[in-house]
């Protein structure tokens, strides 16, 4: 009986020496895990500072180092796929971020970056499914909605771009991104009044931007409102001058880019004084366009 005790005895020591080593393995395991995710973390902070530089080869390198330490960390792969899209390498980039998808399937800008590496390969039909999905994944992201309506202006869908951004702003204020491309859009539906309404909404929230400034003239010219298409042409004509009298404009080269650039607003506001019945101020327009722009044979024709 005393055998039988003794026994027993050393065999209990015996299994609790094995698991002991075995939780001693396990802990030693899960510590070297854990170093090396928070390396990999470390690295990829690193690499992302690099990409914003631009130095894509150092944050390509950082990246691999990150996923080399860490396999199942996202960002890494993330990080290496946008550098793989800087260099045009897209089914590189689409092979990492499908790896990123299967270990984190609910990820927007894994989705995101998908699309973005589809429609960069003219495959505009799975681009469009990608930024759906990210759309889905991440509704608030204005990002996301843009994406979407771009890639389906370059399929010839400029109608279901135009509702896919009006129902958007239709709920929010919008970004002036946003409310610019969805006046560009409006135009190419023959829509200058909605168009109009974009413009008006991010000249609001940029009130100093030319180029807005000059698309909501256009807008408002189109939507035959001759008056509001002159106050902006007017502000705009004074910013021109503000930019001739500056230093950069001694430069003959951007003399010849922006002479033809501004002839357009002379033009266009030569057309809204003959709409309104004003010739004698329409000439003086034509004539100061013809001064920028003497080759263009349509001014000549106007003001003959």
């Amino acid at each position: 009986m005393k055998r039988l005790l003794i026994f027993v005895a050393f065999v209990v020591a015996l299994a609790g020496c094995s698991n002991i080593k075995k939780i001693f393995h396990d802990e030693k395991v899960k510590n070297r895990r854990e170093w090396y995710q928070a390396r990999a973390k470390i690295i990829y902070g690193v690499g992302m500072e690099h990409l914003k530089a631009g130095s894509f080869d150092k944050a390509r390198s950082s990246a691999i180092e990150a996923i080399r330490l860490d396999p199942d960390y996202v960002p890494a792969r993330v990080l290496l796929a946008k550098v793989l899209l800087e260099d045009g390498d897209y089914a590189a980039a689409i092979e990492q971020l499908r790896r990123a998808e299967a270990i984190s399937p609910g990820d927007a800008e894994v989705a995101y970056l998908l699309g973005q590496a589809f429609e960069r390969r003219g495959q505009f039909a799975q681009a469009l499914k990608q930024y759906q999905k990210a759309r889905a994944l991440d509704p608030a992201k204005n990002a996301y909605i843009l994406a979407s309506a771009n890639v389906l202006v370059l399929m010839g869908k400029t109608k279901e771009a135009m509702e896919l951004l009006d129902l958007r702003l239709s709920r929010t204020i919008g970004n002036p991104a946003m409310l610019l491309f969805a006046g560009e859009i409006a135009m190419l539906n023959h829509l200058p009044e909605k168009a109009a309404d974009f413009f008006r909404r991010c000249l609001d929230q940029q009130p100093n931007s030319l180029t807005v400034r000059e698309s909501l003239a256009k807008a408002e010219f189109f939507a035959h409102h001759y008056a509001d298409a002159l106050t902006h042409l007017k502000v705009i004509d004074q910013q021109i001058r503000k930019m001739e009298s500056s230093k950069q404009s001694e430069s003959e080269t951007y003399q010849s880019l922006h002479r033809e650039k501004k002839s357009w607003v002379y033009l266009m506001m030569g057309d809204c004084y003959m709409a309104m019945n004003q010739p004698w101020r329409a000439r003086r327009s034509y004539e100061k366009a013809c001064q920028i722009a003497p080759n263009d044979w349509r001014i000549w024709l106007n003001l003959a």
